[in-house]
């Protein structure tokens, strides 16, 4: 028993090493995952096909695994007798995911103790008695899925269904147990069952480090100019300086020391008065009143987890966005999906689109012109801060809207 016990662990670590490094879901809360399984068992136990069911604790250790405490339990009826046995077992679990383009999909590694009570057996001639009640290592290994279901996130946010099917050995070592032809049960266990997150995903926004002025060789690099020229001064971020704070940095201003508040062009000089409009939500303006820049953050805009919803909050600051297009009739705008580099850059792009399609579905049902709405998705392709920090990645996952068109004959 300990040379299998040895072997089934090897082996679970041996995978685990292998996938390191393989994106998982971005979800690491904590979690309980309940289960009903139905068990098609080796034929020398002597029973009917056993029901029962799980319950496990889990966390994710890293992008691509996580770990387990579990316990389950399995009743079976005996074959030619009102006899019932229950095998029930704890132990600890490993879920695998191997595979970038299907993070939803995992492998499972489990060992557990195992305890049998009223087993049916044989007495064979080198037995004096039946043994009914012993113990037992108890290894499954399986593959499993996690399928996103919305539709029970008034249970909790990200609650997924979770099939799951392991070949099982238990592997009790004991003559008199069962027919007695072997030291082992081989058996085929199917479950069914929930993924339950606990508390919530979100988390209260930080306030930003304030910049430190640096001009160096190897300073960081800025995202939204990723080839500055070495003799450029940057920030702490790596991103140019803008002194006089127009939203067109120090190297591209052609009108250097704009009175603040003062709308300006891609050069950075003043706009004339004709060409004012009116604000979006969070969009800074001048002493006029007037909107400045042509890309605005839709701070506020976010989604329920791992999908295309809108929340509440949200819905409020899209009609205010929707007033603004229908005041301003010539005004062509791109509604722009932007997400974090964790997850499948495949599957970010395609929930990036899913989300800009959504606020335009949403700006047309209040009235705006179809033909001043664009949704493009960029997915994680435009960082406007560092992947490798909490803060970044939320500041990337964004809905961005960009001026596209100010027409004069609407």
């Amino acid at each position: 028993m300990v040379k299998r016990v040895t072997t089934a662990l090897l082996a679970a670590a041996g995978i685990a090493y292998a996938t390191q490094g393989v994106a998982q879901i971005e979800d690491d809360r904590y979690y309980i995952a309940p289960s009903f399984s139905y068990s098609v068992v080796d034929g020398d136990r002597m029973t009917d096909n056993g029901l029962g069911g799980q319950i496990a604790l889990g966390k994710s250790l890293t992008r691509n695994l996580t770990f387990e405490l579990s316990g389950f339990y399995d009743t079976y009826d005996a074959e030619f007798s009102d006899q019932s046995g229950e095998l029930t077992g704890v132990g600890l679990a490993l879920n695998m995911f191997p595979v970038e383009e299907r993070s939803d999909f995992y492998i499972r590694a489990a060992l557990h103790y195992g305890e049998t009570t009223d087993a049916p057996c044989t007495v064979q001639p080198a037995f004096t008695s039946c043994k009914t009640d012993y113990d037992s290592v108890v290894f499954d290994f399986g593959a499993g899925a996690l399928i996103k279901a919305p539709f029970l996130n008034f249970i909790n946010e990200g609650t997924a269904i979770r099939p799951e099917v392991v070949y099982r050995m238990d592997s009790h070592e004991e003559g008199s147990v069962g027919r007695g032809n072997g030291d082992a049960f081989y058996d085929a266990v199917f479950r069914i069952g929930l993924q339950i997150p606990l508390g919530s995903i979100y988390e209260e926004p930080k306030e930003p480090e304030p910049e430190a002025r640096v001009v160096e060789a190897d300073r960081p690099q800025c995202p939204a100019y990723p080839n500055l020229p070495s003799d450029v001064a940057v920030g702490a971020d790596g991103c140019p300086l803008d002194d006089d704070a127009d939203g067109v940095p120090n190297f591209e201003d052609q009108c250097p020391g704009t009175a603040a508040g003062i709308a300006v062009n891609a050069q950075g000089c003043e706009l004339p008065l004709s060409q004012c409009r009116p604000p979006f939500p969070g969009e800074d303006t001048d002493d006029r009143g007037c909107a400045m820049g042509d890309t605005v953050v839709l701070r506020g805009v976010t989604f329920n987890f791992d999908s295309a919803r809108i929340t509440p909050d949200a819905r409020v600051i899209l009609d205010d966005v929707a007033d603004v297009l229908l005041d301003e009739p010539g005004l062509v705008v791109e509604i722009g999906g932007h997400t974090d580099s964790k997850g499948a850059s495949a599957y970010n792009q395609q929930l990036s689109s899913e989300r800009a399609d959504a606020v335009v579905d949403y700006l047309l049902d209040r009235g705006v012109a179809p033909d001043q709405l664009e949704a493009e998705g960029y997915g994680e392709t435009q960082p406007i801060a560092s992947n490798d920090t909490e803060d970044g990645r939320e500041m990337n996952r964004r809905v961005e809207l960009r001026i596209l068109e100010t027409r004069d004959d609407v």
